[in-house]
């Protein structure tokens, strides 16, 4: 009987066994990714199932085609269908394909190939430069169809930092690339198109005029040549961060130390067709002030966006002048901690649109006066700056800058006439990605601003967008 009750022991014994040596199966080879068969420069979503033979919840992810794949999805139930999202920056043809794997760590093969084919001649992304340090501020579009990004260079040129100006086709490929300078550190920061199909730049220079830094304005033909240069300022330090074509030459908006009422003071300087000067003015308050931005505004005077320190911790700075730099009045905007106002437009209702910020993406409509509309904050919950606002025909604004939450990625924004976010983009992939200037042509947009690779490295960045 003993023997009995022994044979039945490993007969249960055996079938508990072989009941918990069952083989797991893997997860079936997952659908190909649903998902558009084309789009621009953007992210993109697509989406995959499959199902497990044994019931067991399941992981998918994608191979995106370009080098990169997913991280595995959250664990879903057999047969659920897993979406994901990624950012294509260059224009190309891409296959994406899926994976699974179960509770078990089991996993598929990957699946056939879902298509997609990214951009046209209307969208892409680029970077210029070459070893060195390039930096991409300024943009215009040109007459003829192309842009034109002005910043800096040291990895070409005549030493140090130089301007660098960038003419580029409506591919996004470079026409020709140009540097202006000496042997010091000097940098473009506004370009505008001339009548005569040329180029005017703003910028500063440490290699001509005083050491410390002076204006620096340069006439470009349209192939790049150097026409003249000229050089403003004294003892003392002057930048030129933006310029505007008038009736009779030229505005430039900055900063002085060298004279006005406190340690640095917006500066504007007139001057005509040949670069002679007419006029300068300093505007500004005991402490440190700044221009950063400047528009001839419909009464042929100027209206100038910058920051002032006059309050504490830096506010953003609005300054309305008649036509000879005259002060009809001035506006300080902002809160508790730094702001600074990067870009004024004139909207069509003959008041003011201004984006900037520190910390916050900070937009804010003005009255024709000098009174706040609205302001409004956009961004991440970390370090946002916004640098450039253009106006659309409806009556809606467009606006770029960065957000960062693990990099800093470009910010791209659409808002109705009230502030309201209508759309909402951010573009970049592990590296650091700034937009500093916005052009609107036709439906699309063009962002310029650069790239960081790594500390000792950044590119020139531009891109072209739907929007």
């Amino acid at each position: 009987m003993s023997k009995v009750k022994s044979i039945f022991v490993v007969i249960i014994c055996i079938t508990i066994l072989c009941l918990c040596c069952k083989s797991n199966k893997s997860p079936d080879i997952p659908a190909i990714p649903i998902g558009p068969d084309s789009g621009d420069v953007d992210n993109h979503t697509f989406f995959s199932f499959t199902i497990d033979p044994d019931g067991d919840s399941i992981s998918i992810k994608f191979d995106w085609g370009d080098g990169e794949e997913s991280n595995w999805s959250p664990f879903v139930g057999s047969g659920d269908t897993v979406s994901m999202a990624h950012f294509y920056e260059k224009i190309g043809s891409y296959e994406i394909r899926a994976k699974a794997k179960d509770i078990h760590n089991s996993e598929s093969d990957w699946s056939e190939p879902h298509l997609f084919i990214i951009g046209s001649a209307f969208s892409w992304s680029k970077e210029y430069g070459g070893s060195g340090d390039e930096f991409g501020y300024g943009l215009q579009k040109s007459p003829d169809n192309s842009y034109v990004v002005v910043g800096s260079t040291n990895s070409y040129g005549a030493g140090g930092n130089d301007v660098y100006l960038i003419k580029i086709d409506t591919l996004g490929n470079s026409v020709w690339e140009k540097t202006y300078g000496g042997s010091g550190d000097d940098a473009g920061y506004s370009v505008k198109c001339t009548s005569d199909g040329g180029y005017i730049i703003a910028g500063t220079t440490k290699s001509f005029g005083d050491e410390d830094g002076d204006i620096y304005l340069l006439k470009i033909d349209n192939s790049g040549n150097l026409l003249w240069q000229k050089v403003y300022g004294d003892s003392s330090v002057e930048y030129g961060y933006d310029l505007a074509i008038t009736e009779n030459g030229y505005v430039i908006t900055g900063m002085t130390g060298s004279s006005g009422a406190g340690l640095g003071d917006v500066w504007l300087l007139k001057t005509d067709f040949n670069g002679d000067t007419i006029w300068t003015k300093t505007i500004g308050n005991a402490e440190l002030d700044c221009g950063n931005s400047i528009q001839v505004t419909k009464d042929n005077g100027y209206i100038i966006t910058g920051y002032t320190f006059a309050s504490g911790n830096g506010d953003v700075y609005l300054i309305k002048t008649d036509a000879n730099g005259n002060i009809l009045w001035t506006r300080a905007y902002g809160g508790s901690g730094f702001d600074s106002g990067d870009m004024v437009k004139q909207t069509l209702n003959n008041g003011y649109i201004i984006i900037g910020g520190d910390g916050n993406i900070y937009i804010l409509k003005i009255d024709a006066s000098g009174n706040p509309v609205w302001e409004k904050t956009y961004g991440s919950n970390y370090t946002d700056h916004g640098y450039a606002v253009e106006i659309l025909p409806d009556n809606k604004y467009v606006a770029t800058g960065y957000v960062t939450v693990n990099t800093a990625d470009v910010y791209y924004i659409i808002i109705d006439g009230k502030g309201n976010l209508i759309k909402e983009k951010t573009y970049g992939d592990y590296n650091y990605e700034y937009g500093r200037g916005i052009v609107i042509d036709g439906d699309y947009c063009i962002i310029s601003g650069y790239k960081r690779i790594n500390l000792w490295k950044h590119n020139v960045y531009a891109m072209k967008i739907k929007i």
